[in-house]
């Protein structure tokens, strides 16, 4: 039986075993779902239309104020006035909660208790200014005559442009979905073998594919479960988008995104499965998986943290991991999403990545090989390259 053959079958085997257990079913139904809602009920939440903020004054705001506060705020919130006959008036309709804000004589701006909220301290802004231009009306100087001095103002140039909040959403989104991703499906790789170890299937699987037709055919079988995984995250996304309408616009970056994710998702399983299935292979119960695999979760963890730190602004240690393989599938992600990432750049990441998994897989199916008919006890690393030799 020709070599890729078999390791189809062994792939097509993996994905039945899979797709059949209900953790599986679960667990990917509720990530669905949580995608889903995670995109349309912000939008549901936040369809209420405009704020209002009721203001109770002891004497009438001038147009030019009220019109200076719709223009400033947008028209979020909605300011509604009512007059009062007093100031005390004015006092005791903050107190008692039927006003968020009182104006009364100075002009001055009082409210119940703490600090003032962005559309209060909007409101102060404008009235001040109204009262300034009133000033300077009664002196004969026009706000048109300041206008030259009010507008001298110092540029700021920066040396590039800030990372769109919704780009930032989605890097964020991506770092988080391979991290889990990655993670999840290795420890189904390597519970996986411990699995065929502890009940000596594995001996009967060996005795018609060989130890590196099983390796690969496992690894690709339980990766293509998560590229199915994340494919669906992104049609539910998209169809949640959709469903949403205008509410819940599809960022600039999503498409960029979907496949970078889908990219590295696919390098960085190509790297870790095969880690993970020899550590695996180390193992005699599954108790020991988290020990035997805990090198290359800490791996993986700290291009997570890196990453995730420097979402908003990739720095300097975030480019230098993006070319380590083992950082590479998060770290490049989140430059690519961001739009920080040249197309050489990529192209090296993705090349050294290569470089890697070719040696992972070779080095990884001698462990592999030498430890995965090893049964009572947990070989170390040393005695799985020995054992190969044999």
């Amino acid at each position: 039986m020709k070599t890729w053959t078999t390791i189809g079958l062994v792939a097509v085997r993996e994905l039945r075993e899979r797709v059949k257990s209900k953790a599986f079913l679960f667990s990917t139904a509720f990530i669905l779902l949580m995608v889903g809602a995670a995109i349309i009920l912000p939008a549901i939440l936040d369809d209420e239309g405009p704020g209002r903020l009721s203001v109770t004054t002891s004497a009438a705001l001038s147009r030019t104020a009220l019109d200076q506060f719709e223009t400033a705020s947008g028209g979020d919130p909605v300011l509604t006035v009512s007059t009062a006959g007093s100031d005390e008036a004015v006092r005791v309709a903050v107190e008692e909660g039927t006003a968020d804000v009182g104006v009364v004589s100075g002009p001055e701006l009082i409210i119940a208790s703490g600090e003032p909220s962005a559309s209060v301290s909007l409101l102060a802004s404008v009235l001040g200014f109204d009262r300034a231009a009133a000033m300077l009306d009664a002196r004969g100087i026009s706000l048109e005559d300041l206008a030259p001095l009010l507008e001298a103002e110092v540029p700021v140039t920066p040396l590039r442009d800030a990372t769109d909040p919704e780009d930032a959403v989605l890097a964020s989104f991506g770092v988080i979905l391979l991290y889990i991703t990655i993670l999840t499906y290795g420890q189904w790789v390597v519970l996986g073998v411990i699995e065929e170890k502890s009940n000596r299937v594995v001996e009967v699987v060996l005795g018609a594919v060989r130890p590196r037709q099983l390796l690969a055919g496992k690894v690709i079988g339980i990766g293509l479960l998560g590229i199915g995984q994340v494919i669906a995250i992104g049609l539910i996304a998209l169809a949640a988008s959709t469903l949403g309408g205008d509410s819940v616009p599809v960022p600039d970056a999503a498409p960029t995104a979907f496949v970078a994710v889908l990219l590295w998702y696919i390098v960085g399983f190509g790297i870790y499965g095969v880690m993970f299935a020899a550590a695996g292979a180390l193992a005699s119960r599954q108790e020991e998986a988290g020990n035997a695999t805990l090198p290359f979760t800490i791996l993986l963890t700290v291009g997570y943290l890196v990453s995730f730190s420097a979402i908003e602004e990739p720095n300097l240690v975030v480019r230098i991991l993006s070319f380590l393989p083992p950082f590479a599938p998060i770290s490049m992600q989140l430059r690519m999403v961001n739009g920080d990432a040249a197309l050489w750049e990529i192209l090296l990441s993705l090349a050294l990545a290569a470089a890697m998994i070719y040696g992972v897989v070779r080095v990884g199916e001698r462990f592999y090989r030498g430890a995965v008919l090893g049964q009572g006890r947990k070989l170390k690393w040393r005695e799985a390259w020995r054992s190969a030799e044999g």
